[in-house]
């Protein structure tokens, strides 16, 4: 991440520079990559929106913007509101790329509203991972006004059944093949990533 920044001879590293690494592995990857986002199409937006110099110098050591400071902290913050006082907090790529896409006005927020990303459709991606913050137009619970949890509705992403969207039950919690399909893709990509005995 910083790395991408000294090689626009930038001397911050923003918020877009921390979507280049959610793109490398993990979750956060998996998110962005199936609805559509690369590491080109980030650079292309960030160099678009933002004011980088025309000839790149790579004498400049970059460091992190006082804004990704505060996405990073407050990545920490959302992990450790999720984390059991007994176990060890872990800040994970889920909880920075809600962190990012729920953040209006950021650098990455905007370059994720240029590559016409929708903020919902990361949310719901991520729902089974992390309890996503709060926005003005959202709420957390997906639960009814009487306390009782929907069985009409995935437990992960929150869409309601139709013919076209079955769900499977569970013990307390139900998923929706789209849910599984993620599961799967998520799976798999960990498995591929282990090194060969």
């Amino acid at each position: 991440m910083l790395e991408a920044a000294q090689a626009e001879g930038l001397a911050e590293a923003g918020t877009e520079h921390l979507l280049y690494g959610l793109l490398t592995d993990g979750v956060a990857a998996a998110t962005l990559e199936k609805l559509g986002a690369t590491r080109d199409k980030v650079r292309e937006a960030s160099r678009r929106l933002f004011d980088y110099p025309a000839t790149p110098t790579s004498s400049a050591h970059a460091v992190f913007s006082a804004e990704a400071h505060a996405a990073l902290t407050a990545a920490e913050q959302l992990a450790t509101e999720r984390t059991r006082t007994c176990a060890p907090v872990l800040t994970t790529t889920p909880q920075l790329l809600a962190v990012i896409a729920t953040s209006p006005g950021s650098r990455g927020r905007r370059v994720l509203n240029d590559l016409g990303i929708d903020i919902a459709d990361i949310k719901r991606l991520l729902h089974c991972y992390i309890n996503v913050p709060r926005t003005a137009s959202g709420r957390r619970s997906r639960r009814g006004h009487s306390g009782k949890k929907q069985s009409d509705r995935c437990s992960f992403c929150g869409r309601p059944r139709s013919e076209t969207r079955p769900l499977v039950a569970g013990p307390d919690v139900w998923i929706c093949a789209d849910c599984v399909t993620l599961c799967g893709e998520i799976l798999t990509r960990s498995v591929d990533a282990r090194p060969a005995p």
